[in-house]
């Protein structure tokens, strides 16, 4: 797996589902957490044959 990545030098991490989805649901809100825009937020994650959906609120 390492040679996917050419000479980045990089090693590649696999994540649990539960870990995916709370990265992509921070990714998705950070700019709504910075101005302060409160929640409770939906975020849909469309790709690679599955579809992740994350509710949640900003702590």
């Amino acid at each position: 797996m390492h040679a996917a990545f050419g000479d980045l030098d990089v090693t590649p991490e696999v994540i649990t589902g539960s870990e995916e989805a709370r990265l992509s649901f921070l990714g998705a809100t950070g700019d709504l957490r910075a101005a302060r825009i409160p929640g409770p937020y939906l975020v849909i994650d469309i790709g690679g044959g599955s579809t992740e959906f994350v509710r949640g609120r900003l702590r």
